[in-house]
């Protein structure tokens, strides 16, 4: 299109409707120009986290998991399967690379490469709900900044430079948003193709991750809605309101269809969780009672001890937390409330300087005469809405929330923000918007590089690889057929050396010590984050292991310390737990 072309006046008829320029501005084809576009956007998408893979230096926990579970799925086996699966993680991520891992490989590799392809291809729904949002007459230039924003921000990239499912469930949810809204700005009603294909993608989204349904409930809700009341918005002309209010029966197919599509793509994994627990629920890894705040009654028993008993498990947890340096005494300063947490944990991931354009989007959005923009707007902002909500109870009752779990927030504010570009350029350069807006979009992406391509885990890496390399050294001579036991957050020590991963599980030390030594492991390798020297409760604790006097591996980095303690299991120990086991 001719970008630059200045708006169309509004008509005569509808002093409040603004028309779009005619489709021949769009230039060679607005279809082809389109497809031109999406290629162009999702290169530098790819570039950008190609660059972030490079420079992270070590693979996530959860990477591990995925890896390996690409392995067994791409194995064929049932008994592999029906491990992955109970790995309490969602299975679609490993699903996708397990045809490479099929291919000969490595299941890192195979979940990193689908990791950066799911993330480049998240430009394409930004692009699109980006051009959803903005006035017809700038639409396209709406949607290039936005899917530029997505391709440059922090937190959409950097996950996708790694071994983890957040890209996917990105591109998934993002997509599902966006299909929801082109579907909502239609006059006469959503179609049932289109409702179908958002159950579709949230149900994918769901085997992602635990809250990729949302698009599809608020999809849910607003069509229920229509079925209350006509689509419309104030000022929006009668015979409209006329057109939607027949729209209702085919508003109520394509809920059928919604609810329909969804559930064929997402009943095998709930049949599977329902087998696995006894009852339906969203995931095998958090329990929806706890998540919803829900006191099912008192604790169970702690395993192998009588009440009061030390728990290892518990006093590594207390030892990491604390810092065990000697400082001037402070008075205990209470948690922020949940409300504030999470509005501040959005600050910070939306980004300072994106954060002003987000908000003018917002009311550009709220204000818009089009009814199309505004109500593609109302279904980004439900599901947006929704997902804070999630966020709040998982801070609330959980407790835990990082920034990955506030990502997804990114990806759904990225349109708003190039429609708050836009509106900022219309107000410096009403004749060359167009122009304006791509120019500040990307000196945006400029200020926006430097932390996205900020190397990553670069404090520990050595530490961790010469441990790693140190026991695959000691386990090679003749003992390299006895097993390595890692426990206590080890995953990646475990991954790198090749060794069995198993984690420490709760109980007194004494019963901790005798399950390692039945095991016949050969090394117990605890990890703990801390600064200062081990507390005297914590070495009376690991002297109860009675596995001897552990030797300490430290990486340090300006503000961190991190420490591997190294039980060496003697050969004595070993039989005996191997002769005990027959």
């Amino acid at each position: 299109m001719n970008a630059d072309a200045p708006e169309v006046a509004p008509s005569a008829a509808d002093p409040t409707a603004t028309v779009a320029p005619p489709p021949a501005t769009d230039g060679p084809g607005s279809a082809r120009g389109d497809a031109i576009i999406v290629v162009g956007l999702v290169a530098l998408s790819l570039l950008v986290r190609l660059v972030v893979a490079a420079r992270t230096h070590l693979i996530l926990p959860d990477g591990v998991v995925y890896a390996t579970m690409a392995e067994q799925l791409a194995t064929l086996d049932a008994t592999a399967w029906g491990e992955a699966l109970r790995s309490r993680f969602p299975p679609l991520f490993p699903l996708l690379a397990a045809p490479l891992c099929r291919l000969g490989v490595s299941g890192e590799s195979a979940t990193l490469t689908v990791s950066l392809v799911a993330g480049a291809l998240v430009a394409i729904p930004a692009f699109a709900l980006g051009r959803a949002l903005a006035p017809g007459g700038h639409a396209r230039a709406g949607g290039v900044a936005a899917g530029v924003l997505a391709a440059a921000h922090p937190y959409l990239a950097r996950p996708s430079g790694e071994v983890l499912a957040d890209s996917t469930f990105h591109l998934l949810a993002l997509g599902a948003t966006a299909v929801a809204a082109s579907a909502f700005a239609r006059d006469d009603g959503p179609s049932p193709a289109r409702l179908a294909l958002v159950g579709v993608l949230a149900a994918l989204g769901w085997l992602a991750r635990p809250e990729g349904l949302a698009p599809a409930l608020v999809a849910g809700v607003l069509g229920g809605l229509v079925l209350v009341r006509p689509l419309g918005v104030p000022g929006e002309p009668a015979d409209a309101s006329t057109r939607s209010r027949a729209s209702r029966g085919r508003t109520a197919i394509a809920l059928v269809a919604l609810a329909a599509a969804a559930l064929i793509v997402g009943l095998p994994y709930l049949v599977f969780i329902r087998a696995e627990t006894g009852r339906f629920a969203p995931t095998l890894k958090k329990d929806i009672q706890d998540f919803l705040g829900v006191d099912e009654g008192a604790d169970a028993e702690a395993e192998d001890g009588a009440p009061g008993a030390p728990d290892l498990v518990e006093l590594l947890e207390r030892e990491s937390r604390a810092t065990g340096i000697a400082a001037a005494p402070r008075e205990p300063t209470a948690p922020p409330p949940a409300v504030v947490y999470v509005l501040k944990k959005h600050a910070s991931v939306l980004h300072p300087l994106l954060l002003p354009l987000i908000l003018i989007g917002v009311v550009v959005a709220a204000r818009g005469r089009e009814p199309g923009p505004r109500r593609a707007a109302a279904v980004a902002g439900g599901v947006f809405a929704l997902y804070a909500l999630v966020l709040l109870l998982q801070k609330a009752n959980v407790g835990y929330l990082s920034n990955r779990h506030v990502a997804i927030q990114a990806a759904l504010a990225m349109p708003f923000a190039a429609l708050g570009l836009l509106a900022a350029a219309r107000r410096l350069a009403s004749r060359r918007t167009t122009t304006a807006t791509l120019v500040v979009a990307a000196v945006v992406v400029a200020v926006l590089l430097p932390k996205t391509w900020k190397a990553r885990y670069d404090h520990k890496v050595d530490a961790i690889r010469a441990l790693a390399a140190s026991l695959r050294a000691e386990t090679a001579g003749g003992d390299g057929d006895r097993p390595l036991l890692v426990g206590r957050e080890c995953r990646v020590l475990a991954h790198l050396v090749g060794a069995r991963y198993v984690e420490l599980g709760a109980g007194r030390p004494d019963a901790v010590g005798r399950a390692v030594r039945g095991s016949g492991a050969r090394w117990l390798v605890i990890y703990l984050r801390k600064r200062g020297e081990l507390s005297p409760e914590l070495q009376t604790a690991l002297s109860d292991l009675a596995l001897g006097e552990p030797r300490i591996e430290r990486a340090e980095s300006d503000d961190k310390r991190y420490s591997w303690l190294v039980f060496g299991v003697s050969r004595d120990g070993v039989e005996e737990g191997r002769e005990r086991g027959r």
